[in-house]
């Protein structure tokens, strides 16, 4: 792992990406072995110099890949990944990528704010905005994340109810409820946010 992660410094585009696949394959791996990779000074701030590195899809795909896979991981290692500064890297990816490096990205936060521990650092007007908009990906399994942050937005955020209705997060997600492009059980969820949160019971907000 030293090793890959030397490469990533000093090796040029034709080693820098095989070397990180193997990271990424790694921090898909035990537990131990993300402790492992975590415990390299340098993997955490390489990762995100690669997410700022436009000109090279490659490295900030398998980069964004790779922080998905860290993020997946236990709750020290999601709160090594907040603390190092790269979800602000991640939320620019996701703003401003081409789609399959989003993707990735997107799954990162995903995993992030699902840990309560960082969720309410991470949950913002702009990530928010980005979630809702994935509501509409031509990507079922993406839809399915996208659906849960914004379930995480409605609970956690203050001021939630109103910051996605104003970000047409209403109308996204009931097209979900009505779209033969998702699971049952997605658009069963989606239906059950709108009630919740909208519904003729749900409590007012400001």
């Amino acid at each position: 792992a030293a090793r890959c992660v030397d490469l990533l410094q000093e090796g040029g585009g034709e080693a820098r990406v095989p070397a990180l696949r193997v990271i990424g394959n790694l921090a898909a791996g035990d537990d131990a072995l993300s402790d492992a990779l975590l415990s390299l000074p340098a993997l955490l701030p390489t990762l995100g110099a690669f997410l700022a590195e436009e000109q090279h899809r490659a490295l900030r795909k398998e980069s964004a890949w790779t922080l998905g896979n860290l993020c997946a991981g236990t709750p020290a290692h999601r709160e090594a990944v907040v603390s190092s500064g790269i979800p602000a890297a991640l939320l620019h990816v996701l703003q401003t990528a081409h789609f399959d490096i989003r993707r990735e990205a997107a799954y990162a936060f995903f995993h992030l704010v699902h840990d309560p521990a960082v969720a309410p650092r991470l949950l913002t007007r702009e990530v928010a905005s980005e979630f809702v908009g994935l509501l509409r990906a031509p990507d079922p399994q993406l839809v399915e994340a996208a659906v849960q942050v914004v379930a995480q937005v409605l609970a956690q955020m203050p001021g939630g109810a109103r910051l996605i209705e104003e970000l047409d997060g209403i109308d996204a997600l009931e097209r979900l409820t009505f779209s033969d492009g998702v699971a049952p059980s997605v658009a069963q969820y989606a239906a059950g946010l709108v009630d919740r949160y909208y519904g003729e019971d749900a409590p007012p907000y400001d």
